[in-house]
């Protein structure tokens, strides 16, 4: 086994920093060999006690060498991290030791130099390691002592080569315990700021899984974020957001930058919110959005940010009414299954009493009876798909095809025709309930025929156009089209076109009221007047692929 694999296996993976101190510490020490040869070349003899000029330049040069060598490998070879520290230790051990020697041994006070490649070990080392270098640096003193004493020196440095040793073990002992510490804090740090990162990921990730949009300005109305939502919502009102940028100054901005002016001046501390009470527009529609600004302090000696959420009031409506509709679908259910039962058994009483009935008037009662039995069974079939809504089996439907067997159910007159065909991904039974919504609700109200046009309109969208000629919608009538219980029809439920979009929602696709300039051109075109638009429900639905 060779001895990097030897050291690999003994001591742990040195980290970025300790490469880091490894580099700092051979460049420092480059350095000071450099200027300590220099010091020997311009002030001749005065290191050299004892020892010739020449040899004394010589051992510096030499030793200026394996330094720089060893600067070049800390700094290009990133590798055996310690078999280069110790390498490095027992060559400054030996050219120090004789330094020491030229100079006179421990007593010339050159003995302190050798602390410093200890100190470099002991930063760099594990505790045994760097205990194990403090003990050959005591060696070397002790062995200066005891040449002293073979020699027959006068004065032999026992104490002093013993108290250099007892120094030596102390630094050691002091650099493993600031160390230890420097580890210790660099790893708080480091997992403080991994946590840091993760936390501003996440909140990353919320924002931009956030429905309402959310802008945060600083104190001076720079823009530190903004989610995707926020920056359609002021791309949809030809204003472009962008972090790092100030708010524009902007007058279809005017309501925004008063209600945030409005936040800052009634509370300037944490938690002040408000809710704007007649609700903003944004550019030139006329789309109001709700607006709740929040302050949140950063720390005592600087200026808050403004956290702004904006939701188009529309949203919010629509999240309450889907609220209401999944209480309110809950209670019908039961009640629907309730009343079931006692309306079949007045059907079943109707259909024997109709045997024995002789009296035209009690027959016309008797039909009374029947009708709304019926109507109130379809009220309560319609109130009990709400909750089959959302259980999709999505497959492949020549659209077509499926549109047909529909027409084959329904009424001959008026009439409908069918152009164009697709292949689409819907609900075959989910398709079947939609589109017989929407050809009755085509039937009542067109004035001679209902079209059905089938569109491939890219690789992806298919649309199902559902087109008849009667008069066009009021402006009224459209915002609550597809609202439940919402109908124009004296015998209607108000359910159709609300099951009919829950369907398309279902299976992934859009079921929109529309009106479109006609193609006088098109084959598939009802005959009505240039200047009149074709009035539609269209399904957008995924393609077949």
């Amino acid at each position: 086994m060779s001895f990097r694999r030897k050291l690999s296996d003994t001591f742990e993976r040195p980290s970025v920093s300790s490469w880091r101190s490894l580099k700092f510490f051979t460049l420092a020490r480059g350095i000071t060999i450099g200027l300590i040869l220099l010091v020997e070349v311009f002030l001749l003899d005065r290191f050299s006690q004892g020892a010739s000029h020449q040899q004394t330049v010589a051992l510096l040069l030499v030793y200026f060498s394996f330094a720089c060598a060893f600067t070049w490998l800390a700094l290009m070879v990133r590798a055996s991290f310690y078999a280069q520290v110790l390498a490095q230790f027992f060559i400054d051990l030996l050219f120090i030791g004789l330094m020491l020697f030229q100079a006179g041994g421990v007593r010339s006070g050159l003995g302190i130099l050798l602390f410093m490649p200890l100190s470099g070990a002991a930063l760099l080392l594990p505790f045994g390691a760097a205990m194990f270098c403090a003990a050959i640096t005591a060696i070397v003193l002790l062995l200066d002592a005891a040449y002293s004493a073979f020699s027959g020196s006068a004065e032999v440095p026992w104490v002093a080569s013993a108290l250099h040793g007892i120094g030596a073990f102390a630094m050691a002992a002091i650099f493993q315990g600031l160390t230890a510490r420097a580890v210790q804090e660099e790893r708080r740090a480091r997992l403080a700021a991994e946590a840091a990162n993760h936390q501003a990921l996440l909140s990353q990730r919320v924002m931009g899984e956030l429905e309402p949009g959310v802008l945060v300005l600083d104190a001076n109305l720079r823009i530190r974020s903004v989610n995707p939502a926020a920056r359609a919502l002021f791309a949809d009102a030809g204003i472009l957001v962008s972090p790092g940028e100030a708010l524009p100054n902007d007058q279809r901005l005017a309501g925004l930058r008063t209600l945030i002016d409005a936040a800052v001046g009634g509370q300037a501390a944490t938690d002040f919110s408000q809710r704007a009470p007649d609700k903003i527009t944004l550019g030139t529609n006329n789309e109001r959005f709700a607006v709740h600004v929040s302050v949140v302090s950063r720390g005592a000696e600087e200026p808050p940010d403004r956290v702004i959420f904006i939701e188009s009031t529309r949203a919010q409506e629509e999240r309450l009414q889907r609220s209401k509709l999944a209480s309110m679908g809950r209670l019908t259910g039961s009640i629907a299954h309730e009343i079931r039962n006692p309306l079949a058994a007045i059907s079943h009483a109707s259909a024997l009493l109709a045997d024995d009935l002789k009296d035209p008037v009690e027959t016309r009662m008797l039909a009374i009876i029947r009708e709304n039995a019926s109507r109130i069974n379809l009220i309560i079939e319609d109130v009990l798909a709400l909750s089959r809504s959302d259980r999709a089996q999505i497959q492949v439907i020549d659209l077509n095809v499926a549109v047909r067997e529909v027409i084959a159910e329904l009424p001959s007159t008026p009439v409908i025709q069918v152009f164009g065909s697709a292949q689409g991904k819907f609900d075959p039974l989910h398709l079947r309930l939609t589109l017989i919504n929407l050809l009755r609700n085509g039937q009542r109200h067109t004035q001679t025929q209902v079209l059905v046009r089938i569109e491939q309109l890219s690789i992806n969208d298919v649309e199902i156009q559902v087109i008849d000629d009667g008069p066009a919608l009021s402006v009224t009538t459209r915002e609550h089209l597809f609202e439940p219980f919402f109908t124009t029809h004296s015998q209607g439920t108000g359910l159709g076109l609300y099951l009919a979009r829950e369907y398309c929602l279902a299976n992934h696709a859009q079921l929109t009221y529309e009106e479109r300039a006609t193609n006088p051109h098109s084959p598939s075109t009802l005959a009505i007047s240039p200047e009149q638009n074709e009035k539609m429900f269209v399904i957008r639905l995924q393609a077949a692929r």
